[in-house]
């Protein structure tokens, strides 16, 4: 089965990202994902999609009953009163009570507090709907450029993903799976081509940190600048100093580093 289709390398990733892929399927579809540049990319945008969907909706603050019997007493009340029908000319109008007074108050509070929360929520939408509006994203559909890795370790398992904006000088990673270092070690992020596989250090995690979390490595240039002629990346336990010129040991992860744009 030829695994690189778009439309079949799609449907593979976003269920190799979900997880629910059988044991068999997904251990033949990792060893795709070990050796395809292509595969690594759709891996890891599946995982970048549905990371978002940890951030979870925003919680808003629910208004009091009492607001929306308001909001409903003015909408049907005036929409059931019969049009052309003012008052009789000379008719005593009531004299306006305290209590009378304090409720037109209450309701025009009312009336503000629905106002600001709908205004808040069409907002809300509206940057989540269009985004690149007011600068977050750049106005395309497309993903944003840059440079992804899917990181795999001895058994074929995805245990770190990288991104990185290309003109960015941020590497933020995820770990997948556990990684362990002992308070003496850190973790380096390297990378190589496959014309010149000598690994060159790009960012390390800072120490203490938690190899378990995601982070945002700070880049020593832009991303353009230091991988766009790469076509791997590997992560090293190395001791806590300065950043090392080459790996002191095996690589605990490793995988392919591809550009989407």
């Amino acid at each position: 089965m030829n695994y690189l289709q778009p439309d079949r390398l799609d449907a593979l990733a976003r269920s190799y990202a979900l997880g629910t892929m059988s044991r068999r399927a997904r251990a033949r579809f990792a060893r795709t994902l070990a050796s395809s540049p292509d595969a690594a990319e759709a891996v890891a945008r599946w995982r970048d999609v549905l990371g978002t969907l940890e951030i979870g909706a925003p919680s808003t603050m629910a208004p009091r009953e009492a607001v929306w019997d308001d909001v409903r007493a003015r909408l049907f009340d005036a929409a059931s009163r019969p049009v052309g029908r003012p008052a009789a000319a000379g008719a005593p109008r009531p004299a306006a009570s305290a209590s009378g007074r304090g409720r037109g108050i209450a309701g025009q509070v009312a009336t503000g507090l629905v106002g600001l929360l709908l205004g808040l929520v069409l907002i809300g939408g509206y940057v989540q709907w269009r985004p690149h509006a007011i600068g977050l994203e750049p106005d395309s559909g497309a993903a944003p450029q840059a440079y992804v890795g899917v990181l795999l370790d001895g058994q074929g398992h995805a245990a770190v993903s990288t991104i990185a904006r290309r003109h960015g000088r941020v590497l933020t990673v995820r770990a997948l799976r556990p990684v362990a270092a002992s308070p003496s070690e850190q973790l380096v992020v390297w990378a190589w081509n496959d014309a010149d596989p000598t690994p060159r250090p790009v960012a390390a995690w800072p120490h203490g940190s938690n190899p378990a979390a995601t982070l945002e490595l700070p880049l020593p240039a832009e991303a353009e600048t230091l991988l766009s002629k790469m076509t791997s990346l590997g992560l090293s336990r190395e001791p806590v100093g300065a950043m090392p010129l080459a790996p002191s040991g095996p690589f605990v992860v490793r995988g392919a580093c591809a550009k989407i744009w």
